[in-house]
C-alpha cells in the first residue's frame, strides 16, 4: 500500500528538527564561549589597568610628594644659611647652625623615601646629581659657617653666593625630577582611561554578539519547536498505521532528550569551571570577583530548571511523587537573579515576608515558575511611572499561592482568554515568543496546581501560580 503524503515527509521533519537541534546547541555555545572570552579579557584587561594604578599610587604620588618634601627643606636651609652669612655684618645673635642641624636630617629622610621607590625610564640618570649637589650644599654651608665664626665679612658674603649657587642648582635637579614624576603619572592616567574606553567598546561588541547569538538561537529553537508539532499532528493524523513504532519513538526522543540535556549541561560545566579558576585567580579585584560570583549564581539557576524540565519531560508530564522544592530559597534566588534586569529598567523588586515551606515539585520547575512570572512582569512594564514588582506568598489550606504583583499598563482586554496559549504575546512586545505562561500553566497543572491572572482596579496585573505543599516535610533542603 502506498504510504500517505505525511508519511513521506516524516522522515525529512524529524531530519530538519535534528539539524536545527544541532545549530541550536552550537549557538548556545557560541554565546557561553563568549562570555567566556569577557570573562578573560577582563581579568586580562584588569591586570593591566591594576599596573598602571599601582605605578601611580606607589611610585609616582609618592615621588612627587617626597621631592616636594625635600625641595621645602633645601629652601630653608638656603634661608637659615643666607641669614647666618648676613650676621656678621648686621650683627645680632642667631641660632642658624642649630637650626640647619635639625633640619639637615629630615632632608636625608625624605630623600632616602625617594630613593627607595622604583624609577620611571631617565630618571635614574637624572636622580644620580643629586647626591653630589647635596655634597656641594653641605660645603658652601661650611664656609658660611667657618667665614661666620671668624667674623669675615667679606668671606661671609662670598660663602653666600657660592651657597645660593648651589641651592638654586639642587632645587632645579628636585624641581625637574618633580615634573618628571608628574608626567609619568599623567600618561599613566591617560593610559587608564584609553584601556577603559577600548575595554567598554570591546565589552559591548561582545555583548552585541551574544544578543545575536542569542536571538539565533530562539529562532532555531521556535523552528524546531514547530517542527516538532507539525510532525506530531502528523503522527496523529497517521496513527493507525503507526501503533507498533509509538513505542520506538518514545524511546528515541527520550534518548534525543538526554543528549540535548547533555548537550547544554556541558558548555555549562566548562563555564563553571572556568567561572570557578578565575575567582580563585582574581581575590585582589572586589569587582571583578562579584561579577564573576554573579555569573556561576546564573548557571547554577539554568542548571536547576534544565535539571527539573528534564525530569518533568521524562516523566511523561508526570512529576516525581516524591519531589520537592524550599518556596523560600527559590523566591531568594529567582529575586536575586532577576534584580540586575530590574535595576537597568528601573523597577523596585521585592518580596513581602512569608513563612517558608517545601513545595510538592522539583527544584527546577519551581525556579522555572517563579523566574517566568517575574521576568515577564519586569519585561512588560513598559513606560509606568509607578514602577514596583511584587512577590507574595499565600497560604490556602494545603496549597501556596505564588503572586506576582506589577505596576505595568495591564493585560490587553483582546487577549485576555488566550493569554497562556502558546504563542500568544501583547500587542507591541516584540521580545519572546510567547512561551512563558504557556510553560507556567502547564507546569502548575502537571504538578496539580493551577496558574492564572487577574487585573488590578488601578492598574497592573496580578500573575499566580498554586501548588501543594509536599507530604514529606523533612526531606533534605534543596
Amino acid at each position: 500500500m502506498e504510504r500517505a503524503p505525511q508519511d513521506r515527509k516524516t522522515p525529512r521533519i524529524h531530519a530538519g528538527s535534528a539539524r536545527l537541534a544541532r545549530m541550536l546547541v552550537a549557538l548556545m555555545a557560541l554565546v557561553v564561549l563568549s562570555f567566556i572570552s569577557v570573562s578573560v579579557f577582563a581579568v586580562m584587561r584588569g591586570g593591566v589597568i591594576g599596573r598602571d594604578v599601582d605605578a601611580i599610587v606607589w611610585n609616582a604620588l609618592p615621588s612627587v610628594e617626597n621631592l616636594t618634601a625635600a625641595r621645602g627643606e633645601v629652601r630653608q636651609l638656603d634661608t637659615l644659611a643666607r641669614d647666618y652669612a648676613d650676621s656678621v655684618t648686621v650683627g645680632g645673635p642667631t641660632a642658624g647652625p642649630e637650626e640647619m642641624a635639625r633640619l639637615r636630617p629630615r632632608l636625608d629622610e625624605s630623600l632616602a623615601r625617594y630613593f627607595a621607590l622604583p624609577t620611571f625610564q631617565g630618571e635614574r640618570e637624572l636622580s644620580s646629581a643629586v647626591a653630589g649637589e647635596l655634597a656641594s650644599l653641605d660645603r658652601a654651608i661650611a664656609s658660611v659657617e667657618a667665614a661666620v665664626a671668624a667674623s669675615d665679612a667679606a668671606g661671609s658674603e662670598s660663602a653666600k653666593r657660592d651657597e645660593i649657587g648651589e641651592a638654586e642648582r639642587l632645587d632645579d635637579t628636585l624641581e625637574q625630577l618633580v615634573n618628571l614624576n608628574a608626567t609619568e603619572g599623567q600618561q599613566l592616567g591617560l593610559a587608564i582611561a584609553s584601556g577603559r574606553a577600548e575595554t567598554r567598546r570591546l565589552f559591548m561588541s561582545l555583548d552585541a554578539l551574544a544578543v545575536v547569538l542569542a536571538l539565533l538561537a530562539t529562532v532555531a529553537a521556535v523552528l524546531t519547536l514547530r517542527r516538532t508539532v507539525r510532525s506530531l499532528e502528523m503522527d496523529r493524523a497517521s496513527a493507525a498505521q503507526r501503533v507498533s513504532a509509538l513505542g520506538e519513538r518514545s524511546a528515541e526522543l527520550d534518548q534525543f532528550a538526554g543528549r540535548m540535556a547533555h548537550d547544554v549541561l556541558s558548555p555549562l560545566n566548562s563555564v563553571s569551571l572556568t567561572l570557578e579558576f578565575l575567582r580563585r585567580r582574581v581575590t585582589d579585584d572586589g569587582r571583578i570577583e562579584a561579577m564573576v560570583a554573579r555569573a556561576l549564581a546564573s548557571l547554577q539557576r539554568v542548571r536547576r530548571i534544565v535539571d527539573g524540565l528534564l525530569e518533568f519531560a521524562r516523566a511523561g508530564a508526570r512529576p516525581d511523587p516524591g519531589a520537592s522544592a524550599d518556596l523560600g530559597s527559590v523566591v531568594d534566588d529567582v529575586i536575586e537573579g532577576a534584580r540586575p534586569e530590574a535595576v537597568e529598567q528601573r523597577i523596585r523588586l521585592v518580596s513581602e515576608p512569608f513563612a517558608t515551606c517545601r513545595l510538592a515539585c522539583s527544584p527546577g520547575v519551581l525556579t522555572s515558575l517563579c523566574a517566568n512570572l517575574v521576568h515577564n512582569a519586569i519585561r512588560h512594564m513598559n513606560g509606568a511611572c509607578d514602577r514596583t514588582v511584587t512577590v507574595r506568598v499565600k497560604e490556602l489550606g494545603t496549597h501556596r499561592r505564588v503572586e506576582i504583583d506589577d505596576t505595568g499598563p495591564g493585560v490587553p482586554s483582546e487577549i485576555e482568554e488566550k493569554l497562556f496559549d502558546p504563542f500568544v504575546r501583547a500587542p507591541g512586545h516584540s521580545p519572546g515568543v510567547g512561551l512563558g505562561l504557556a510553560t507556567v500553566q502547564r507546569l502548575a497543572q502537571g504538578h496539580g496546581g493551577e496558574a492564572g491572572f487577574r487585573p488590578k482596579p488601578e492598574g497592573g496585573s496580578v500573575f499566580w501560580f498554586e501548588l501543594a505543599i509536599a507530604a514529606d516535610t523533612a526531606a533534605p533542603p534543596s
